[in-house]
């Protein structure tokens, strides 16, 4: 039975080293597909679907953003002949400002998707000025290495050490992966609630220049601002994980339990981090 067990030993072993390969290349390849949805302009994501977007926008929006704005104005102007009770005390200033904040409305409505385009473009610089200090920190994110070793020092004679390894290395495969697809997921959720804000933004634009009603633009600037501010604290985030797995890597686990359930931790919690970016962004501008 000796040459049974040998067969298993050696068997189980193999496996253990299949389980092994390759368990960091979700890894490396999750920080490097998160950091490139970050930079997400309307303009660049998609030119054919902005362009969609855009057109529906320009057919079926700004119509009713165009009425909407028609309607607060004429509403701040009776108001301001009621303030001046007859029209002996109406001075022209207080008309011209209606003119002006009117023009200024106009503007604001058919330019909706240049003011969007700006305010990423200001983004984009942000995150690309993040992006050229990250790169040029060394982090070490090889942990490949350190697992092999690890796997190596295993004693293949103890089979339930072994099958034990295996279980938990396709444990914290599996949970890496789901973890993997959900940073992805969330931030395919940031590109798409981008395009949705954009597509009717001229309504609440529409707003901005009604002192009664201005809030509802606002917020929607301070949102657009928040989604693209959004991408700076994803670039964070990212840099931070790497920093703990570079110091992980530098500092061998005494065991492949250790390593792999260490990893798992860190992976959790840049999820975690991920998904708390849209809320500390709203924070930050103030949009509710």
């Amino acid at each position: 039975m000796d040459w049974l067990s040998d067969i298993i030993q050696d068997w189980l072993y193999d496996v253990l080293k299949g389980s092994a390969d390759g368990f960091f290349e979700a890894l490396t390849g999750l920080t490097t597909n998160v950091a490139d949805l970050t930079d997400v302009n309307p303009e660049t994501f998609n030119a054919g679907l902005f362009t969609t977007i855009k057109n529906i926008s320009d057919v079926a929006i700004v119509p009713v953003a165009s009425l909407i704005l028609c309607y607060l104005m004429t509403i701040h102007f009776i108001k301001i002949v009621q303030d001046r009770n007859t029209y002996k005390d109406m001075t022209f200033m207080p008309v011209f400002k209606w003119i002006l904040t009117t023009t200024i409305g106009i503007i604001l409505v058919t330019k909706t998707y240049d003011i969007v385009l700006a305010i990423f473009d200001v983004v984009s610089w942000i995150l690309e000025q993040t992006g050229t200090v990250l790169a040029d920190t060394d982090t070490n994110m090889n942990l490949q290495d350190s697992l092999t070793t690890l796997v190596e020092g295993v004693d293949k004679t103890d089979m339930g050490t072994v099958f034990n390894l295996i279980v938990q290395l396709t444990l914290c495969k599996f949970l890496v992966m789901i973890v993997a697809t959900l940073c992805k997921v969330l931030m395919y959720f940031r590109i798409i609630s981008i395009l949705v804000y954009s597509s009717a933004g001229a309504i609440p634009m529409s707003t901005l220049m009604d002192p009664g009603q201005n809030s509802v633009g606002q917020n929607y600037v301070k949102t657009l601002a928040a989604l693209g501010l959004q991408g700076f604290f994803v670039m964070i985030i990212i840099a931070i994980f790497q920093v703990l797995i570079a110091d992980l890597a530098a500092n061998p686990a005494e065991s492949v339990s250790d390593l792999i359930w260490g990893t798992v931790m860190y992976v959790i919690a840049l999820c975690m981090g991920l998904f708390s970016t849209k809320k500390v962004a709203d924070v930050m501008v103030g949009a509710h």
